[in-house]
């Protein structure tokens, strides 16, 4: 398709329709996201059957790195009328695709958050944004060459207690190794029984960059008494874990022991 389409690739907005009908303005088509949105009409499948699958009317989900909302979106229609989705991006510059879309789509339970989910309230921190043919991968490491832009940071704690909400089903974050510093920004939700279900990415390289050690943000959900599975072996009902991982790139899926 990248063949076929090579000429037609652009840098530059384009509006594209998903196949669950939701209309998404992007960037770059150029991009991971952009282009298996335009080419199979949607981004990470599997993920976002499961979210659809297991989300229910009344739930509340959290898309941390909601990027320009596709996850966000459709989870926010199976959730509806009375569930909520809190859509939280760092990037003022992606932001801005992710409210249009939530306008464009015409949603009234997402609330939408410019911050930087974080270990410590209103702190600021340098965040690097991406350019529009990697949207959506900003990050606190370097990266790209590019200088770097203040961001203010919030606990996830403090955003869920400004919005009244007590207990969320489904977390997901795709924050590019930055998830340590989330969970320590929501140690009173992780703490309590019913602590939501965690899908989230990892990446060795993602958290070196960041200076830590390949595995922490595992660590810490292990410490919150929560077993880690690779979102294969959690589909396929396997057993957990045995340790965190340190080395390679999976999509994992992390549940409060019972």
């Amino acid at each position: 398709a990248r063949y076929l389409l090579a000429k037609r690739l652009a840098y530059e907005d384009v509006t594209i329709e998903d196949i669950n009908g939701f209309r998404f303005k992007i960037p770059s088509i150029k991009e991971s996201l952009g282009f298996n949105l335009l080419v199979n009409g949607v981004y990470e499948p599997n993920i976002l059957n499961f979210l659809m699958a297991y989300l229910k009317p009344g739930d509340n989900f959290i898309d941390i790195g909601a990027n320009v909302g596709v996850c966000t979106i459709p989870c926010a229609s199976c959730v509806s009328p009375a569930g909520n989705v809190m859509a939280i991006e760092a990037s003022p510059h992606i932001f801005e695709y992710l409210c249009h879309n939530v306008a464009e789509n015409k949603l009234h339970n997402i609330f939408l958050e410019n911050y930087a989910a974080s270990a410590k309230d209103f702190e600021e921190k340098y965040f690097y944004e991406a350019p529009n043919d990697h949207f959506g991968m900003g990050s606190f490491g370097p990266q790209f060459h590019s200088s770097p832009i203040l961001v203010q940071c919030r606990t996830l704690d403090s955003m869920l207690l400004d919005k009244n909400i007590s207990r969320v089903k489904v977390i997901k974050i795709d924050v590019e190794g930055y998830e340590s510093s989330v969970f320590d920004g929501a140690s009173h939700l992780l703490s309590n029984a019913d602590a939501p279900l965690i899908i989230f990415e990892f990446r060795d390289w993602a958290e070196k960059r960041l200076g830590l050690q390949p595995g922490e943000s595992q660590r810490k959900l292990l410490d919150y008494g929560y077993d880690i599975w690779t979102f294969e072996d959690f589909i396929k009902n396997k057993k957990p874990l045995s340790r965190a991982m340190t080395e390679d790139e999976f999509d994992l899926v992390a549940n409060k022991r019972k």
